[in-house]
């Protein structure tokens, strides 16, 4: 565990002793002895933050007595805890987190603007528990996860002719060569329409469509869907595989990216390049635990290059700011973390640069984003190499690769539902695309 560039022994071994960490913080290490190793490690990692006066150490040591009692904390948020008052048990303190700072209403921060022993309680727990779970893989996702099911047969929300919301009834059912379909009637207008699950105006058949973007982010190319397709019974043209895909890429993921993720505590990050002579790069954030791609973004050229918008659209993706972050020894990755990573005052969160990784460094190397890298370049081979920047291709395969593609070191689950987002029914990109299309009322 390191904090501001210290490593801290006690985050190692429960029994190694705890240096002393001078005669400013005498009082915090009394009574450690007889307590437990869990108090033992919060102090070793509050006397890195209360060393500074006697007055400092003393509030360190009743945040010690604070975390002892074990229920005096509650959390609320990630960012919102309540800590109850030591002389009055009915009393609650609100220590909230806003940007880079923490604040709390007890009389002693909001006078004297120190940190209280609330807030050092708070930040000792926060810090135990992402060193627990640093590089821990999340469960599975559960009942308090995120759940997409099917919406096949389920009523619109608007009425694609007048874009309202309003009474829809069921008006009877179509009967043509591409299936049987349930057709509704608006009770404003009076127009009546047929709901196709996100399928609507489509000519060819559901089953097509959903081959055809399976097959597509697979590496399969335009031409060779056709003729699969056309093996079937259903003849389109290799353009009409591209309008699909850009039309249900770029739809899914305004949806999905909208959607919570549960994240580790390491993030790695490397740079692809497009194809030979093309000039474009990709960059590209994954975490490590849940292998899912939190940001992406394409770049006319990899030296230079400023990586700061890609590491603030990764922390507000996950929600936080990592423990640690791996990356190659590109200069751009350090200076993106000092300044969206790294930590302003002593309230923030620590976060740690593993620069210069190697492959065949076991402690420090970044083959997990390296493997992602692989999986690209054989999605983008067929493709010619993609040189623009906001190709809705590329959002397609990352939709595909977070939400759809098994992931072997996930023992077959997808990085989405590592990250607690679990998509039910027999095709996922059904799935995904009904809900983007009840999420954004209904397909006109």
């Amino acid at each position: 565990m390191y904090l501001h560039g210290v490593e801290t022994a006690a985050f190692k071994l429960d029994n190694e002793p705890i240096p002393s960490p001078g005669s400013t913080g005498v009082g915090l290490w009394r009574g450690l002895q007889a307590g437990g190793v869990r108090l033992a490690r919060l102090a070793g990692w509050l006397g890195l933050r209360v060393s500074w006066s006697k007055r400092a150490a003393a509030r360190g040591e009743r945040a010690l007595q604070i975390l002892g009692e074990g229920d005096r904390i509650r959390r609320i948020t990630p960012h919102h805890h309540l800590a109850r008052s030591q002389a009055d048990g009915s009393r609650r303190y609100n220590v909230r987190r806003e940007g880079s700072r923490r604040s709390c209403n007890c009389a002693d921060h909001l006078y004297r603007k120190a940190q209280c022993k609330h807030m050092l309680a708070v930040m000792a727990q926060v810090a135990e528990r992402e060193a627990s779970a640093l590089g821990d893989v999340p469960e599975p996702a559960g009942q308090s996860g995120v759940h997409l099911h099917p919406v096949d047969g389920s009523r619109p929300g608007r009425c694609p002719g007048c874009k309202l919301s309003g009474p829809v009834a069921r008006w009877g059912w179509v009967y043509a060569a591409r299936g049987t379909a349930r057709r509704y009637r608006c009770g404003r207008c009076g127009r009546t329409f047929v709901w196709r699950g996100g399928f609507e105006r489509m000519r060819k058949p559901d089953w097509a469509i959903l081959g055809a973007l399976n097959d597509f982010f697979k590496g399969h190319s335009p031409a060779a869907i056709a003729d699969t397709l056309e093996g079937k019974g259903c003849r389109v043209h290799p353009d009409t595989i591209y309008r699909w895909v850009t039309k249900f890429a770029w739809r899914t993921h305004a949806h999905l990216r909208t959607l919570p993720v549960r994240t580790g505590e390491r993030f790695c990050a490397d740079e692809v390049f497009g194809a030979a002579g093309s000039g474009s790069c990709l960059f590209s954030v994954t975490d490590l635990a849940t292998r899912f791609c939190l940001a992406f973004e394409m770049a006319g050229r990899k030296d230079g290059h400023n990586a700061a918008a890609l590491l603030e659209a990764a922390r507000d993706r996950a929600g936080k700011v990592p423990a640690e972050f791996v990356s190659d020894g590109l200069p751009s990755y350090g200076q993106a973390h000092q300044a969206v990573f790294a930590a302003r005052t002593p309230l923030d969160k620590c976060s740690v640069h593993v620069g210069e990784a190697a492959i065949r460094n076991r402690k420090r190397n970044n083959n997990a984003q390296e493997r992602f890298n692989g999986t690209f370049r054989a999605f983008q081979r067929p493709r010619r190499g993609i040189k623009d920047a906001g190709s809705r291709l590329i959002v397609g395969f990352f939709v595909h690769y977070n939400f759809v593609r098994p992931h072997m070191a996930l023992g077959g689950r997808t990085p989405a539902q590592a990250a607690g987002i679990t998509i039910h029914g027999p095709d996922k990109w059904r799935t995904i695309i009904g809900n983007a299309v009840l999420a954004a009322g209904a397909a006109p």
